[in-house]
């Protein structure tokens, strides 16, 4: 077995929780995460027990503390939670989850002795940047410029960067005499003698080869933030906002003349400009403690800017704080604060698999490190696995549970080695050749754990077992590729009770159901059923004494026949060789008075998730027949899918269950257990499979009612979207193209754009005749929109009237 394996290096991210209004506590996480490769991209909160109501109020925060840290703590995904010793840790540990606690004070001590346990320092940058940059002499005047800002001012500090006393002192005595450092005093005065510059700054060498990503690509966010650099809370906004991947200019209101922070200005905006076709937008923020005449003099400003630049240039107000820490990835979305991913350029290998066992070496980091004493992990290797069991036995995709949970079930070595988060899977190295050593779980072992989560017992039944038994036979999910179209399950009918069918019986019914008439392509398709174990050959023979007609495999033909229904031998027509007539039986359910058919579908409808939207790479784990367990209440399900959709790595995978029927109605209690599955995991997809090509109108009124029940939220799905697959969808004419019925509805956004969730609208529009999601909360928007314009025209009337 073979498996393709993504790695992506990225630095270690810590999260720094510090005591409230304290600019020394805000200085000194500044300094750390200016001191180790990637540290801006790590937030810096303060922690209270109970948000204050001015807190509350400024950035309009509609949650409580323990929601409030632990929505922003899981939208930034940090590696290491540092935290302030006078805090209340015991508070700390139920806002973390499984991330590892140290306090600011133990770490930063440890950084100062050298005793490094997560990270990579900037004295190791340096190091590798004047070996490739510096070590001969330079014919330009390329200068490594790293100012000295310990006299500057906190917004100095954030804005330029600044590092740990130590490390400060260190770089200078080493590098002072060397022409190509330099190691200015910056202030507000001179900072535009210093900048720009194409020179290597303390914030190139923090990121250096760090590509920041936003979690989907068209919603970097980015502006113009005019700040108070003498109050706490906007630096920590500025600092904030740069960690979650912005392009944010952080322009000091104290400094709107300053040439250097007036130019920001203009260079973002003509950057802008030049990146965009036709339009630029730019969007900017206030303090809160900005008065009207600062305002007068922003707007002013801008529109200076506007005019000199010109071009379709724009600039646009945003009246509310982004807000990361909402725990609605729509608000996120909305916001663009869904925290981007910091990594160097991805690599892929493909890695042989024996008994299961998984081992490959770590990605290189971008750079050279001439020292590595690291105790722990000096960066990350986030991974993600490309591999598919057609039998469904191993997991392809592991999701929703915790890090130790991937541990037991992978027996990997190592507590300290392995993270899984909502970002994913990510293995904590110490050098460049740690390797990554694993078992792939099992689909089973994971959907036990899985379910435990929410208190659910998973429980194996007979019906489970049978399907998984079949699918082996026919060879997996592929092996059902034998179904092409509705026509195909006749050939399924022809062996169904026991019954036999003779050779050209078989060729006209291939010939009529799959529309082909190449004689080589029908041969290749019994022998393919054969192999798959659907049928199996053999020959129908009179017996001479009871002249009844058996069936009878090759090993069982010899000169002298045993009759097998009266016992009594006779034989073998070798005279007559025409009176042998070949001829094909069903094997094993295949065989029985559909005992197969209930699982028909569930193979068809796994064909189809694994085709249209896993891309066939194996980024799904399935389950065939259960029952959920919960408080002496069973729950049934015929199919459970966890599934990544392609072109949507970024988004967290969806959970699908599934209610599949092959010519049964659906029933109340089949929309009634969908209905709890769906309340007891919100945001599933609740799938509704027949090889039916209609519904009838009472399986639309139960289907109706489910629907109907989740159609709640305020995210671009409902609370749990409906799917409905009929053969038109699992059975298409066209083999490959399942929803050519929506072909009309659906437009490249869609596809690219959660096309899973998009098809369960097209399909409850179609077969229930009702409007999709998105058109009843376009209609909702547009009729905010119209109170809103009555009510300003209202208040207008009544100031006119008034006067």
């Amino acid at each position: 077995m073979t498996i393709g394996v993504n790695q992506t290096v990225s630095p270690i991210k810590f999260f720094f929780l510090i005591e409230p209004n304290s600019e020394s506590k805000f200085e000194r996480a500044v300094k750390i995460a200016f001191s180790y490769w990637g540290g801006i991209f790590s937030p810096i909160l303060p922690l209270h027990s109970v948000l204050p109501n001015e807190f509350k109020n400024e950035y309009a925060i509609e949650y409580d503390a323990l929601d409030y840290y632990q929505n922003t703590i899981e939208n930034f995904d940090p590696d290491l939670i540092l935290y302030d010793s006078s805090l209340d840790v015991e508070y700390i540990k139920t806002l973390i989850g499984d991330r590892t606690l140290l306090t600011i004070e133990d770490f930063l001590s440890n950084t100062e002795k050298g005793e490094i346990q997560y990270g990579i320092i900037v004295p190791q940058l340096i190091s590798h940047i004047i070996e490739t940059e510096f070590k001969f002499v330079r014919n330009d005047n390329l200068k490594l410029l790293l100012p000295d800002t310990q006299n500057s001012g906190l917004f100095l500090k954030s804005f330029i960067g600044c590092f740990v006393d130590s490390f400060q002192k260190e770089i200078g005595n080493q590098l002072n005499s060397y022409s190509y450092f330099e190691q200015p005093e910056i202030t507000f005065d001179n900072i535009a003698d210093h900048f720009p510059n194409e020179n290597i700054s303390s914030l190139d060498i923090n990121i250096e080869e760090i590509n920041s990503f936003p979690e989907r690509h068209w919603f970097k966010g980015e502006g113009i933030y005019f700040l108070n650099e003498a109050r706490l809370n906007d630096l920590i906004n500025y600092w904030n906002l740069r960690a979650l991947g912005w392009s944010i200019v952080p322009i000091p209101l104290s400094q709107l003349d300053n040439l250097y922070f007036s130019g920001f200005i203009e260079r973002f905006s003509a950057s802008k400009l030049n990146n965009s076709e036709s339009f630029s937008l730019i969007n900017y923020q206030f303090s809160a403690t900005i008065t009207p005449e600062q305002i007068q003099k922003i707007e002013q400003k801008l529109q200076e800017v506007q005019k000199k630049i010109g071009g379709n240039l724009n600039f646009a107000f945003q009246g509310w704080f982004p807000r990361f820490w909402s725990g609605e990835r729509s608000v996120l979305e909305a916001d663009k604060v869904l925290c981007g991913k910091t990594q160097i350029n991805s690599s892929y290998l493909q890695v042989e698999v024996q008994e299961n066992h998984v081992k490959f070496a770590t990605d290189h980091l971008p750079f050279k490190l001439k020292y590595n004493y690291n105790l722990i992990a000096s960066h990350k290797v986030n991974l993600t696995f490309s591999y598919f069991d057609e039998y469904l036995n191993d997991a392809g995709l592991i999701y929703g549970i915790e890090t130790i949970d991937w541990i037991r079930l992978t027996h990997s070595f190592g507590r300290n080695k392995w993270r899984l988060s909502k970002t994913g899977l990510s293995h904590y190295a110490r050098r460049e050749d740690d390797e990554v050593r694993f078992f792939i779980p099992k689909a089973k072992d994971f959907f036990k754990v899985y379910f435990s989560k929410s208190g659910n017992k998973l429980n194996e039944t007979s019906n489970g077992r049978l399907a998984n038994e079949v699918l082996k036979n026919i060879g997996g999910i592929q092996g059902s590729y034998f179904l092409q179209n509705k026509a195909s399950l006749n050939i399924l009918a022809l062996i169904e009770d026991g019954k036999t069918v003779y050779h050209p019986q078989l060729v006209g019914e291939i010939k009529k159901s799959l529309k082909i008439n190449n004689n080589e392509q029908v041969n290749s398709y019994i022998k393919r059923i054969i192999e798959n174990k659907i049928i199996e050959f053999g020959s129908i023979l009179q017996c001479e004494v009871c002249h009844q007609h058996s069936f009878y495999l090759p090993s069982e033909l010899t000169e002298t026949m045993t009759c097998a229904i009266c016992r009594n031998n006779f034989s073998l027509p070798m005279h007559q060789p025409t009176e042998i007539k070949w001829a094909y039986r069903g094997i094993g359910p295949f065989s029985k008075n559909n005992k197969v058919g209930g699982v028909i579908t569930v193979f068809l409808t796994l064909k189809l998730f694994n085709h249209e939207f896993a891309d066939t790479s194996g980024n799904m784990s399935a389950l065939i027949g259960f029952e959920l367990e919960k408080n002496k209440k069973i729950k049934e399900v015929d199919l459970a899918v966890m599934l990544q959709e392609k072109h949507r790595d970024s988004i967290p995978p969806d959970l699908i269950f599934c209610e599949c029927k092959t010519y049964k109605n659906f029933t109340s209690n089949d929309a009634d257990r969908m209905i709890e599955l769906g309340t007891e995991f919100p945001n599933s997809i609740l799938t509704f499979a027949t090889l039916n090509n209609e519904l009838t109108e009472y399986e639309k009124a139960e289907i109706l009612k489910v629907v109907n029940h989740f159609r709640t939220g305020i995210g671009h799905r409902p609370t749990n979207p409906v799917l409905i697959l009929t053969a038109k969808e699992l059975l298409p004419n066209d083999f490959w193209n399942h929803f050519s019925e929506y072909k009309e509805d659906s437009k490249p956004f869609h596809i690219y754009n959660d096309w899973i969730g998009n098809l369960c609208e097209f399909s409850v529009k179609r077969h229930l005749n009702i409007k999709t999601w998105g058109e009843i909360q376009s209609e909702l928007w547009q009729e905010e929109m119209k109170k809103r314009n009555e009510a300003i025209q209202t208040n207008k009337q009544q100031n006119k009237n008034n006067c």
